[in-house]
């Protein structure tokens, strides 16, 4: 568990060899909750970054969400970790040094959006809640893309948009119950 968000919790894992495609899902389980409860989640990541990225929303009390969001907030209370915490140690900083004391098994990764955003011109993603998680897996991956383009281009003087495909313009509607569900997602929609 990396990060805590409101009302989720992101878990970023190692990928070590795993290859997925933007939009696709694995099934997670943490066995200090249940050996037998595997629950599908979006990956979030693209395919050329460097770890796995799940969001999980607590959907309330008794449920397996609840349970990983009690996880990470006990670790996030762990009294060896309060001193550097509250001495202004960043969230992720403090939550990354016992993320290693959670294991969590993957299965996957499943499905396929069948979307490849180069391929037109202008798109538009519309997404619910939650629901943003596989989007933004594909908006990574359309900027890891440009950018490995553009890297690639900048020594020819060709301009990026010129080898790029079709994409010019992406529209991004996301409808959230409460203006804090923003922040589930805020840094990445900035660099997007």
């Amino acid at each position: 568990m990396n990060r805590m968000q409101v009302g989720a919790t992101m878990i970023e894992v190692d990928r070590h060899e795993l290859t997925f495609q933007p939009g696709q899902y694995c099934f997670l389980n943490v066995p200090s909750i249940s050996r037998l409860q595997w629950h599908p989640y979006s990956i979030a990541s693209a395919p050329s970054d460097d770890k796995l990225t799940f969001l999980v929303r607590d959907m309330g009390p008794d449920t397996w969400s609840h349970q990983v969001n009690q996880l990470a907030n006990r670790a996030l209370r762990n009294d060896s970790l309060a001193d550097d915490y509250v001495s202004g140690m960043r969230t992720e900083e403090a939550v990354s040094l016992f993320s290693s004391a959670f294991d969590l098994r993957l299965d996957g990764p499943y499905g396929c959006v069948g979307l490849t955003l180069q391929d037109y011109k202008e798109s538009v993603l519309i997404c619910g809640g939650i629901g943003i998680t596989p989007a933004m897996s594909l908006l990574r991956d359309l900027m890891a893309q440009l950018e490995a383009t553009h890297r690639a281009n900048a020594s020819k003087y060709h301009t990026t948009a010129s080898t790029f495909g079709r994409c010019r313009l992406v529209h991004l509607v996301w409808v959230v119950r409460r203006p804090e569900h923003l922040e589930w997602y805020v840094d990445s929609c900035r660099s997007v």
